[in-house]
Formats: C-alpha cells, sequence, structure tokens
C-alpha cells in the first residue's frame, strides 16, 4: 500500500454493514424480526439456533465480527468498506494541517494502529478549524444506518485530549456535538453511545439521525498533537426478538399500533419496502425504486423502465427511490407525455398486488392522518394547510418533519427535462397519482413544500419526474417472507435441475458461444465475454472490442475466464467516457451478444441478496478451495488489470473474479463487483473507469 503523508485514499467496497451472531430466546424455527430498514433472521439448525443480521434496501454482506477496523491489513479500509481521511481532507484545505500513517503497534508484536498528527497553527479550543482523522462508513460517502450499534467502542492513546463525533446527513461536522475524551499516555479504550450524541439543528441541539450517518470523526486541538486509535468497533447487544423492535426510528404510531406496520418484498427484485396502514388504507412507507437508472433528461425508451436518480447517481435510488415520468409509470407510451392517452390499468410500476393511488385514495388517506395529527379532516381539493409536517421525516426538511404515522417523506424536490430543482433549495417534493386531468396532457400529483407546511394538489406535464408511494390493492396486510424468484419455468437445456443452455454462434454474431443459466427469473452469462482480437497490455487502447488476457497469454482468455476490457471498451462507448457522465444506464448491449446487455448495480445486488458467494464461484481454479457452483453462474478467479500511478497492472489472479456493472459513478468511476476465494458474499466498489475487468450479459428474455 502507498501511504501519502497528509492524505490517503483507495478504492473501497460498497458494504452496507451486517453482523452475525448466536442469539437465545427465539422459540420459532424461522422467524425476522424487523430493525429500521434491517433485519434479524434466526433459523434453527439441530438443537441450536443461528441468527443473521442484515441490513437490506443497499448492498450488503455478512460481516462475522462487530470489528470496523483493528488496522491489521495495514490499508485505509474499513471492514465495512468505509475510507479513512485526513479531515479536513486536502481538497478541503490545502494547508497542509497534519498527516496519517498506519504504524506498527509499539504494545503488541502483531497488531498496527492507525495515528493522525497535527503541526499546523491551532487554536488550544475545536476551532479554527478541528483537525484530526474521518471514517466515511462507506466508500460512496452515502450515509448508513447505524441504530443497531449499541455503542462505539475504540483503543486510543493520546497525549491531548480529543472529540469523537458522528456526521449524519445534511449536517457538516461542525454541527455534530461529539464527546470530548481525555488524554492518556497508556492505550485506553473508550466507549461512546452514539444515542447520546447530538447534532445542531436550527442554532439548537437536536436528536442526532443515527440512520443516515456519513462518517465518524476524531478531532484534535492544537499545533503537535498527536491521536492513535486502534481496534474501532461497533458493538449490538441482543437479548430478545422484542429488542430490536423498540428501535428508536420506528414512529410512535407503530410502535403503538405493530399490527399497522411491517414490510414486504417485491417479487421481482427483491427489493424490501416498509408498509403502513391507516383507516382501511396499507401505503409503502418508501418510495419506490424499480428499474433501471437512466440519466434525467434522456431519451426514453418504451421498451425499458426509465428511473431517474437524484443528482443523476444511481446510488441514491437505494436510499431515496426513483423519480419516473407519468407515462413509463403507468406502461404508456412516451408519447403519451404530450397527449391524453386511454389508461387500461391503475397498477403502472408497482409491486405485485400494489397500484399507483388515484387522486381520490389519496384524499382519503390525507383526512385519515388529518385526523390523527388532531387538524381535522381539512379535506380540500387545492391545498392541505399546515398538515405536511405530519408526513415529512425528521431529518431532512428545515424546519424538520414530525412523521407521526412513519412514511417518512424525503426532501429532495425533483427533475424536468434533465435539471434537477432540489428540496433544500425550495422546491416541492412530489408524488403522481394515477388520475389525469380531463383529457389533457397533464396529471394529478401531490407536492410537500420546503417553503410551507401545506400539501397541494398540481397539474403536472408527464415530462416533471416525482417520487411514487404505491397503496395495496385489498387493505390487506402483504406477506412478509422473502420471495423465491430464483426458479423459472421457462424451457431450456437443463443441466440437472438448473434452467439452462448455450448460445450459438449464430446467436453471438461471432465465433464465441457461451454458456447461460437463468437466475432471478433473468438469463445471466456462466461465462465471461471473450469477444474482439487480442493485444498486449499496453498496446494503444482503440476502444474497440479488442481483450486483454491475464499475463498477457491468449490461452488464459479461453476456458471461461475471457477477456479483460475497460469501462468504455465494455460498453460501446466513446473514449471521452473516461472522463465523464455517459450514462450506460443499464440499457445498452456494449460488447454483449445482440438481446443482451451489461448488468446493473442492483440486478449485481439483487442476485448477492438470493446468492451466496459459495453458490456463484466455479469449482475450480481458486487460491484456496472452490465454489459448489450451485446457482450454475460458474464465477472463475480470473482477476483484472488495475489502473493506478498511470500504470496498468494484472492482480488478483487467482483469488477474485471482477465484473463491470453498467453504472457510472462520477465522471471517472465506474462500479466494480467482485467475488474473493473467501468471502460469503458478493461485494462491490468503484474503480477508475480505465481498470480492465471481466465482462457477464444478461438477458430479460
Amino acid at each position: 500500500m502507498k501511504i501519502q503523508s497528509k492524505l490517503f485514499y483507495t478504492f473501497a467496497l460498497l458494504l452496507a454493514p451486517a453482523f452475525f451472531v448466536s442469539c437465545v430466546d427465539f422459540t420459532m424455527a424461522k422467524s425476522e424480526t424487523r430493525l429500521s430498514g434491517s433485519k434479524w433472521i434466526c433459523e434453527e439448525v439441530g438443537s441450536d439456533v443461528s441468527c443473521e443480521y442484515k441490513v437490506i434496501g443497499s448492498p450488503s454482506a455478512i460481516v462475522k465480527t462487530p470489528l470496523i477496523d483493528d488496522f491489521n491489513d495495514f490499508d485505509s479500509i474499513s471492514e465495512w468498506g468505509g475510507v479513512w481521511e485526513g479531515y479536513p481532507s486536502v481538497s478541503d484545505n490545502p494547508n497542509d494541517y497534519g498527516f496519517l500513517t498506519i504504524s506498527q503497534d509499539n504494545y503488541s508484536s502483531t497488531n498496527k494502529y492507525l495515528q493522525v498528527s497535527v503541526y499546523a497553527n491551532q487554536l488550544n479550543g475545536m476551532s479554527d478549524p478541528p483537525i484530526g482523522l474521518k471514517l466515511y462508513i462507506s466508500s460512496s460517502k452515502k450515509e448508513t444506518d447505524i441504530q443497531f450499534c449499541d455503542s462505539i467502542t475504540y483503543d486510543y492513546m493520546s497525549y491531548s485530549m480529543h472529540r469523537f463525533a458522528l456526521e449524519s446527513k445534511g449536517v457538516s461536522e461542525e454541527f455534530s456535538f461529539g464527546v470530548n475524551l481525555p488524554a492518556s499516555t497508556a492505550w485506553t479504550t473508550a466507549t461512546i453511545i452514539p444515542s447520546d450524541l447530538t447534532q445542531q439543528i436550527n442554532a439548537e441541539a437536536g436528536t442526532l439521525d443515527l440512520a443516515h450517518v456519513r462518517s465518524m470523526i476524531w478531532m484534535l486541538p492544537a499545533s503537535g498533537a498527536s491521536l492513535s486509535i486502534d481496534n474501532v468497533k461497533c458493538n449490538f447487544v441482543q437479548s430478545s426478538s422484542s429488542s430490536a423492535s423498540s428501535s428508536s426510528s420506528v414512529s410512535a404510531y407503530c410502535k403503538n399500533n405493530p399490527d399497522k406496520c411491517g414490510q414486504f418484498y417485491d417479487d421481482r427484485d427483491l427489493q424490501e419496502y416498509p408498509w403502513v396502514k391507516v383507516g382501511d388504507q396499507i401505503w409503502m412507507s418508501k418510495n419506490l425504486n424499480y428499474g433501471p437508472y437512466t440519466i434525467a433528461g434522456s431519451s426514453l425508451n418504451d421498451a425499458a423502465v426509465d428511473k431517474f436518480c437524484s443528482n443523476n447517481d444511481s446510488l441514491n435510488c437505494e436510499s431515496e427511490g426513483g423519480f419516473y415520468n407519468w407515462s413509463d409509470l403507468m406502461g404508456l407510451a412516451a408519447t403519451c407525455e404530450g397527449m391524453n392517452c386511454e389508461l387500461t390499468s391503475r397498477k403502472g410500476l408497482c409491486p405485485t398486488g400494489f397500484h399507483v393511488p388515484s387522486y381520490t385514495e389519496w384524499n382519503t388517506f390525507l383526512s385519515a392522518v388529518a385526523l390523527l395529527n388532531g387538524n381535522g379532516s381539512q379535506l380540500s381539493s387545492e391545498t392541505w394547510s399546515s398538515l405536511a409536517p405530519a408526513f415529512k421525516d425528521k431529518y431532512s426538511w428545515d424546519p424538520a418533519g414530525k412523521d407521526i404515522i412513519g412514511f417518512s417523506i424525503q426532501n429532495l424536490g425533483y427533475p424536468s427535462g434533465g435539471v434537477w430543482y432540489p428540496g433544500y433549495s425550495g422546491y416541492s417534493t412530489g408524488f403522481w397519482t394515477s388520475t389525469d386531468t380531463s383529457g389533457s396532457a397533464y396529471r394529478y400529483a401531490v407536492t410537500f413544500s420546503q417553503a410551507s407546511n401545506d400539501i397541494s394538489y398540481v397539474q403536472a406535464s408527464g415530462w416533471t419526474s416525482y417520487n411514487v408511494r404505491c397503496i395495496d390493492d385489498d387493505g390487506v396486510a402483504p406477506d412478509s417472507t422473502v420471495p423465491d424468484i430464483s426458479s423459472s419455468s421457462t424451457t431450456g437445456s437443463s443441466s440437472g435441475s438448473l434452467d439452462s443452455g448455450r448460445l450459438t454462434t449464430a446467436e453471438t454474431g461471432d465465433t464465441n458461444t457461451y454458456g447461460w443459466v437463468r437466475l432471478n427469473g433473468k438469463r445471466w452469462l456462466s461465462e465471461n465475454i471473450n469477444a474482439g482480437p487480442f493485444v498486449l497490455l499496453g498496446s494503444t487502447v482503440q476502444y474497440i472490442p479488442q481483450r486483454i488476457c491475464q499475463d498477457n497469454l491468449e490461452e488464459n482468455c479461453h476456458n471461461g475466464y475471457g477477456g479483460f476490457y475497460d469501462w468504455v471498451t465494455a460498453q460501446n462507448r466513446s473514449a471521452s467516457c473516461n472522463n465523464q457522465i455517459c450514462g450506460s444506464l443499464g440499457t445498452l448491449p456494449g460488447i454483449c451478444p445482440t438481446g443482451w446487455r451489461i448488468p446493473t448495480m442492483n440486478e449485481w445486488v439483487n442476485l448477492g441478496l438470493h446468492y451466496t458467494a459459495d453458490a456463484l464461484r466455479g469449482s475450480s481454479g481458486w487460491s484456496s478451495g472452490s465454489g459448489s457452483n450451485t446457482s450454475g453462474f460458474n464465477a472463475l478467479p480470473a482477476g483484472f488489470v488495475q489502473y493506478a500511478g498511470g500504470i496498468r497492472s494484472f492482480v488478483s489472479q487467482p483469488e477474485g473474479a471482477f465484473f463491470w456493472a453498467a453504472d457510472e459513478n462520477n465522471l471517472t468511476l465506474g462500479y466494480r463487483v467482485f467475488l474473493d476465494a473467501s468471502a460469503d458474499t458478493i461485494q462491490y466498489n468503484t474503480v477508475d473507469k480505465t481498470a480492465m475487468l471481466s465482462v457477464r450479459c444478461i438477458s430479460d428474455n
């Protein structure tokens, strides 16, 4: 690893934390208890009961200990996939405040620790500005739910006091009130209770949003200070199945009416959605997030779902849901954006058993919540005065919402014609109804404004994109079990019980043939793409389907290992896309055969939710053992070509299999999906688009 004097950074896993523990007091053979977007799954194995805690709704993996980082791997990536940085970073402040090192531990021959030293001129207090150490909990710097951490502990040694704080979404570090720890010349264990921490809201101390924490921060006050830390842990205590349901994130309404709240899984992609029942209606209490990511402003595709994500970042859809044009939402042609089209069904893109609510159904819902909120019925065809706080979440609005039923509407704004109108700038957050306006090209939407506490109906053009909350068809609580979508009745040349087959040269369009297997209802290639002429690593990149083979030996491209391709070659895009957002969208074929495409991050994540790494790994070639390949996916440890310091080199063979996802992270980074020889799950991170990875393709047929 290379360590820079002021800041070091490397790409890290996009993993939400999860833990495997022994549980007691579970009497059911299989049960699950909800905990703020997460769940415990417990299963009886012989005379024992084992429980697995998983974070749902974002890329997740099983971490077998509560460890965040003990630094023994000597890199800057935490066990949670987070990135360690100096605080403030070099990009924030070029005046060289301090530097980080990972050092051999001086009290143990095996352990290592992280040290941050300060040498800039600072005041004695925590100001001007505070400096020290920051851990972004995920490499994408998105928020993570850490409510399950009953305590955070770490060992430290410092000749001066320091402060520990948490930074939540939308709140800068300076407004997070932390805990001051005394100086200690010997290694000392600090214990932090996250629920005791606060943050500044409207110039006053407010509740810290533990469901949306971005980073952990260690602050130092003065020049010449030095802080060493080790063994950073999140500690979770589970004493019974009932303790999880007492999470502070659950609304008072759900605590008092547990039969009126729950969760279910979309049987199309295994997305988890919470629901809440008010009166006879059951509503999704999270925005719909279905379909491949599309860059706002792109031409709509009648043959596919077009889902937009805030700020054109596909990962935002994981925590915020998607934005949809009305015609796409309702399953109509794109031409219906500019004219009235007959609506034959109100199901739209909603999950099985749900539909897009009508104007009248929204009216009924708002009336019921108005009564719960003490507003009276307040029914109006134009505006619901002062009712919006009852629906707004407690963290993203200013002033904060009350969120009395756990409906948790976020302050997101909306896109229109490729332009983003963010909620924090005063624009409304809106939700489509399934009702159009008397033979015109306008449809009704319900909007919640940052500028007022009113809820309004607007007549919006279908070219505007809003969020979607779906309503249950019959008011009966949805099934909370995870659906089995791995099997399919579609015929193919079977291998054992797998629905599988092989593409012919006529189907691939070249001399290659590829095996395929049906997983999660879609066909995946069970071999890596091996298209294009073989060239040596270091040759001029032509951005045609030319392939690099491991160790510059063409024979290594065969037997299922395939070639390596950079992002623009895999996507069949122009070279300029290495330095700009071009939008693969998960709809372009790239170098895949006709009718096939590169999988999106959502599709990779859903694959990982349903299959273990062992089931996906092939049965040969791995450095330590092999996979069972029970899925038929047959991932082989081809390694990849990394790009660092302007140099490409072969790495990680035979330890890992690395694949491109269709999504972009930013101008220069794409998303990488990988399996290694020892991890239990699929893993994810960002990587430079000029790296070279394997390519797997997916077909919707």
